[in-house]
């Protein structure tokens, strides 16, 4: 009569720990199946946060249950637990913490305030000491969170965007401004539905396709009239200030646009981690290769704008060798002074140019990215099954040590 309370056997505390591991990019991840009073402590947490902030996690976003059931599939004999992943809760990482320090000791689970909620000890799984080859999916999708994580960098260090391309309209230009503000307000709003939300719901799914279609375009558009148009700095008489005053209006439509773009791929990457992790890998490398051409693009962009403090440079420089003769007095007396004036123009403009430059100061903001490279960040995936409702995750507001 298993239903009274004094003959159910109660559950040993610990967390049963397999490390596996990937051969082709010698990485590891480390799987944790927790049981006893650990488990109920820690999932009373993540409903305590759900009751007051109406999410289960802080930090962090949906990740489909297909990463982690990948692991517990190949791990549910090996650490000698019941392969019904429903009576469990489970978190994965790549943590070098985690991967290093967990053992035969006392692990702490500790909220990313520093709050100890509970502690038990680590359990070596059967076979632990070698390590499996673990389904390439559940790799890719770990880097693919710390991707994104080190990607927010560039939301942090942007200003504004919306402000700084109120700074440069152009009345020819009105269409394509109100169309990049349309998306920058757009995307803004996902960004802030999914904090509060975790994850896409179809309508966002559906605007993010939508807003994709529309900066691509534009993007092109910009690409397209920033790269045809050459400034030639060899001959300062022949400069014209239209087309640098152009180049710089299309380069800095290309940066924002460019932007923009990449953050419509990093929402189309935590999209992937929700709804088809298989393709995070692929969708993951893309993102590397088009931040990798961008930040080409926006050297490319920097070294036109030092450009353009040369020519200024060359102009003033011009000014500065005409002698009093050829600035005062006109060419049919045998001065330049026509040539003077028409210089001394160009040159203002370009000051203005220079001293209302935006764009390198963005750029700077930017440049030589670092967005992708492996930091450890103590991100995880976190499965559990309550009432038969699947919670799956990744964050990092759960970290677990070794208090020894």
């Amino acid at each position: 009569m298993t239903w009274l309370p004094f003959l159910k056997k109660k559950e040993k505390n610990q967390i049963v720990v397999k490390n596996f591991n990937n051969k082709a990019e010698n990485s590891q991840i480390c799987l944790m199946c927790f049981h006893g009073n650990i488990k109920k402590q820690i999932i009373n947490y993540f409903n305590e946060q759900f009751l007051t902030k109406g999410q289960h996690i802080k930090h962090g976003g949906i990740s489909s249950s297909n990463t982690i059931l990948s692991l517990i599939a190949l791990a549910g004999g090996a650490i000698s637990i019941s392969t019904t992943s429903s009576k469990h809760l489970y978190i994965a990482t790549a943590s070098p913490d985690h991967l290093m320090k967990i053992g035969n000791g006392v692990g702490s689970a500790i909220l990313k305030n520093g709050r100890i909620i509970g502690h038990a000890p680590f359990v070596p799984a059967s076979n632990a000491l070698i390590p499996v080859v673990a389904p390439l999916m559940a790799f890719q999708v770990i880097s693919t969170i710390t991707i994104l994580d080190n990607f927010n960098l560039i939301n942090q260090k942007l200003d504004n965007i919306q402000k700084s391309i109120d700074r440069i309209i152009r009345r020819n230009e009105a269409t394509f401004v109100g169309e990049i503000n349309s998306v920058v307000n757009r995307i803004t709003d996902i960004e802030n539905r999914l904090k509060i939300n975790k994850g896409f719901t179809n309508d966002m799914i559906i605007r993010l396709a939508l807003i994709e279609d529309k900066i691509n375009s534009i993007f092109e558009r910009y690409s397209y009239l920033y790269s045809n148009l050459k400034l030639n700095n060899k001959n300062v008489n022949t400069i014209s200030t239209d087309d640098i005053n152009f180049k710089n209006l299309d380069a800095y439509m290309t940066l924002i646009t460019s932007i923009l773009d990449i953050k419509v791929d990093q929402l189309r990457l935590k999209l992937a981690i929700q709804e088809n992790p298989a393709y995070a890998e692929i969708a993951s490398r893309q993102f590397k290769k088009k931040i990798e051409r961008y930040s080409l693009l926006w050297q490319n962009i920097k070294k036109d704008i030092s450009k353009i403090h040369d020519i200024h440079d060359q102009i003033k420089n011009t000014i500065e060798h005409m002698n009093w003769w050829q600035k005062h007095v006109p060419s049919w007396l045998g001065g330049k002074r026509d040539n003077y004036i028409e210089l001394n123009n160009k040159a203002t403009k370009l000051n203005n140019l220079i001293k209302n430059d935006i764009i390198t100061e963005q750029i700077k903001k930017i440049e030589n990215p670092d967005y992708y490279k492996n930091h450890n960040k103590n991100f995880s995936l976190i499965y559990w099954k309550e009432n038969n409702t699947v919670y799956s995750y990744y964050s990092n507001d759960i970290i677990i040590r070794n208090a020894a």
